[in-house]
């Protein structure tokens, strides 16, 4: 029986080689002789110590053990900091973390509710529908007291926007609101957010 080497060669680079590694060595045992044979079943022992999915996962449940017991704002921005280059790698692993950068959101500390909103863009970028799970935090931070929680949102709310198109009219009423009853000039923000709707529909 012949098999051609690049192909199979390929298939070990697939995720579908993981799940199927039990009767693939099984088959690849008949195949070779039992040196090779010891040599390949080497060779995947160490594949699958090594596996990125279930080192993303370990990592990931530790970042949220860390983010859920922060003591103080240090502690939360930290695990953020390592949640980041995670999540440029594995943006999927977010999907865990939707109620922590909720809550982040809203921290008095700037660099915390950057870091926030930098991943929740990082979210919605990766996952379109994403954006239900963070629009009611965006809403209630656009209508905080603090005028600094508002301008670390402000400056990049039309990104949010466009990834949000579903709910642009409830977020543009928001910034409009935000205009008349803030010291706020939102009318450049506005605008930009209007050209770069329009820009997506083509008109």
């Amino acid at each position: 029986m012949l098999f051609c080497i690049p192909s199979f060669n390929r298939y070990l680079s697939t995720e579908s080689y993981y799940l199927d590694v039990g009767p693939l060595q099984n088959l690849i045992t008949s195949l070779v002789p039992p040196s090779s044979s010891s040599e390949f079943s080497i060779l995947t022992q160490n594949t699958t110590e090594m596996d990125p999915f279930n080192m993303s996962s370990k990592q990931s449940n530790e970042i949220a053990i860390r983010l859920d017991n922060a003591n103080n704002i240090d502690e939360l921005v930290s695990a953020l900091q390592e949640l980041e280059p995670l999540a440029a790698r594995n943006p999927a692993v977010l999907y865990q973390f939707s109620d922590h950068l909720n809550s982040a959101l809203l921290s008095d500390l700037e660099s915390c509710r950057y870091l926030s909103f930098t991943l929740i863009l990082k979210h919605m970028t990766y996952s379109p529908t994403a954006h239900k799970f963070y629009l009611k935090s965006i809403l209630q931070a656009l209508k905080a007291q603090g005028s600094h929680t508002i301008e670390t949102l402000v400056e990049r709310i039309p990104e949010f926007v466009i990834l949000a198109q579903d709910n642009a009219d409830v977020l543009l009423t928001q910034m409009f609101e935000l205009g008349l009853s803030s010291t706020m000039t939102m009318l450049p923000i506005i605008t930009k957010t209007l050209a770069l709707l329009r820009s997506q529909v083509g008109t």
